[in-house]
């Protein structure tokens, strides 16, 4: 009779234990940035000389027109990443807000890559454009050592 009793609560803890097993197992967690639209200012000598790229998908960059000298608008499409989790342990991460959405290029050399994050965290003028400091090797700088005032 003992053994009926045992045979009838096995089921249980057996259920318990692939519920827990369900919850806990290797799975996929897709995500996805949203579409935006980001304005960019660049401040840089002889703003002219540079361009301004967006992604255009698969690692391929599109030239952006400037609105004006050193302005720019760009429509950034949503991008999808995802991670892989086990046992609460998430793994093989592809954040889409890190991927590198513009380019900022002088000639043809890429000078800087940003991704949304990148946007985001960069300093924003009255206007509401984000601001893309530069100031390439090739330029001096007006101020010496020697005359900067000391704080």
């Amino acid at each position: 009779m003992g053994t009926n009793n045992t045979m009838r609560t096995l089921p249980i803890p057996f259920f318990l234990l692939l519920m827990f097993c369900g919850m806990t197992a290797c799975r996929i967690v897709e995500t996805a940035s949203p579409p935006m639209t980001v304005r960019l200012a660049i401040h840089a000598p002889r703003v002219a000389e540079y361009d301004v790229y967006r992604t255009a998908g698969a690692g391929q960059f599109e030239r952006i027109a400037p609105i004006a000298p050193g302005r720019f608008v760009a429509s950034i499409p949503q991008m999808d990443g995802g991670h892989k989790e086990f046992l609460c342990v998430q793994y093989d991460t592809h954040d889409p807000m890190t991927y590198g959405v513009i380019r900022l290029q002088r000639g043809n050399t890429v000078v800087r890559e940003l991704s949304l994050s990148d946007i985001a965290a960069l300093p924003r003028d009255a206007n509401g454009y984000s601001i893309i400091a530069h100031r390439p090797a090739d330029v001096p700088d007006s101020i010496s050592k020697k005359n900067r005032s000391r704080p």
